[in-house]
């Protein structure tokens, strides 16, 4: 993958990130609140398995079970 496309992919993982965030701010109280936590958390949890795996280059949709196993536990 080019630098460009690493880039590109790192933004919109940021912008999603910051959206998840402001979601979680404005529900308060609201049901889906603890929905949109555990979003926020998992993608805090697979920007850090990104920062400390080496090979690091799955897509965003894979569960953390399967990123862990593949990426992690070696």
């Amino acid at each position: 993958m080019s630098e460009y496309e690493d880039g590109y992919k790192a933004g919109r993982r940021d912008a999603a990130q910051r959206m998840l965030h402001l979601a979680h701010e404005l529900t308060g109280n609201h049901p889906l609140t603890g929905i949109i936590t555990m979003s926020v958390e998992r993608n805090e949890a697979i920007a850090a398995l990104r920062e400390v795996c080496a090979d690091n280059d799955w897509p965003d949709n894979l569960s953390l079970a399967d990123i862990i196993r593949k990426h992690v536990r070696r």
